[in-house]
């Protein structure tokens, strides 16, 4: 299951990015542009930018913990402020 968020995570992250860069670079040259942007409503580059984001944190995050599992390494909280004796 691991594998397929990975993969997956990866993918719509891509596709993210690529829309995101298309929807800028026709901005640039004056198409496809919105009469306003209103944040929430509007569908703009960003949006797909943030979402690119977001799916290749995702991506790292599950990669590490894949990893982390398959070595057998166990993550050890340290002792500080507050933590149990």
């Amino acid at each position: 299951m691991k594998k397929h968020i990975e993969l997956w995570s990866y993918w719509l992250g891509f596709a993210s990015l690529v829309i995101a860069i298309v929807m800028r670079a026709f901005n640039a040259v004056g198409l496809f542009l919105p009469g306003y942007v209103v944040q929430g409503v509007t569908v703009w580059y960003m949006s797909f930018f943030k979402s690119a984001l977001l799916f290749f944190l995702l991506n790292i995050a599950t990669g590490i913990r894949i990893l982390v599992g398959n070595h057998g390494l166990k993550i050890v909280p340290r002792a500080g402020i507050g933590a149990a004796s």
